[in-house]
C-alpha cells in the first residue's frame, strides 16, 4: 500500500511540476508543453567542424586554412602561365616535415642529397612563418626569370619560381620546424615530379 502511495504522489507532483506556471496574482499560466522534440528543436546547434581535407604532419605548425589559402595561391601562379595546378600529397608532406625538423635539429639549411623529389627551402627569423610566407618569396623570382636564356635565370636565382610553375609536376607537401638553437623557422616543400631539368623548358 505505502508503495502503491508513494508511486502516486511522485506522479503527482511530477504532473504539478511541469504543469505550473510562474505564477501570477490570478493564478493564469503562460507556460506551454512541449515534446521532448520540441524541446530538442529550441536548443540551438553548432555546425559540425569540417574536418581538414589536407593531411598535416605530427609536429608541423601549419594549419588546415594555412595549407588551402597557400594551395589557391600557388594554383593562381601556375595559371598565369597556362600549367595544370598541384594538389597536396601526404607522403609529400612527411618527407618534407622530416627534413625541416632534420634541419632545425642541426642548424643546418641545405637541400637533402639523393632525394627523389623536387625541394624548396625558406627561411624566416623572429616570427612564425606562414606557408603563404614561403611561396610569396618564391614568386617574387619571377622578375629574374627570362626562358630566353639557357638557365633561364637574369640578374638573380630563379630556381624556386621555376620549380613552382613547372608543368610536369602535379604534387606539393610542406613542412615547417622551429631551428633547436636560435629563433629561426625552416620550410621545406616537396615536388613531385621534380622541376628545374635543365634540357626542358618549365612551362
Amino acid at each position: 500500500m505505502k508503495k502503491v502511495l508513494l508511486t502516486f504522489l511522485v506522479s503527482f507532483f511530477s504532473f504539478v511540476f511541469f504543469s505550473c506556471g510562474g505564477g501570477g496574482s490570478d493564478g493564469d499560466s503562460n507556460f506551454e508543453m512541449k515534446t521532448p522534440e520540441e524541446v530538442f528543436e529550441d536548443i540551438p546547434v553548432k555546425p559540425p567542424v569540417e574536418k581538414c581535407k589536407y593531411c598535416i604532419p605530427e609536429g608541423s605548425l601549419f594549419t588546415c586554412s594555412e595549407i588551402e589559402s597557400a594551395l589557391e595561391f600557388l594554383n593562381n601562379i601556375r595559371a598565369e602561365v597556362g600549367v595544370s595546378p598541384l594538389e597536396w600529397d601526404c607522403k609529400l608532406a612527411e618527407e618534407a616535415q622530416k627534413w625541416a625538423e632534420y634541419l632545425a635539429e642541426k642548424g643546418l639549411f641545405e637541400h637533402e642529397e639523393g632525394s627523389p623529389y623536387g625541394e624548396n627551402l625558406f627561411l624566416m627569423f623572429g616570427k612564425l612563418p606562414s606557408l603563404l610566407d614561403a611561396l610569396k618569396s618564391w614568386y617574387e623570382e619571377k622578375k629574374f626569370f627570362n626562358p630566353d636564356l639557357p638557365n633561364w635565370c637574369e640578374g638573380g636565382e630563379c630556381f624556386h619560381y621555376t620549380q613552382l610553375i613547372w608543368k610536369d609536376t602535379k604534387k606539393i607537401g610542406c613542412g615547417i620546424a622551429k631551428y633547436k638553437d636560435m629563433e629561426g623557422y625552416v620550410i621545406v616543400c616537396k615536388f613531385d615530379p621534380p622541376g628545374n631539368i635543365l634540357d626542358q623548358m618549365p612551362f
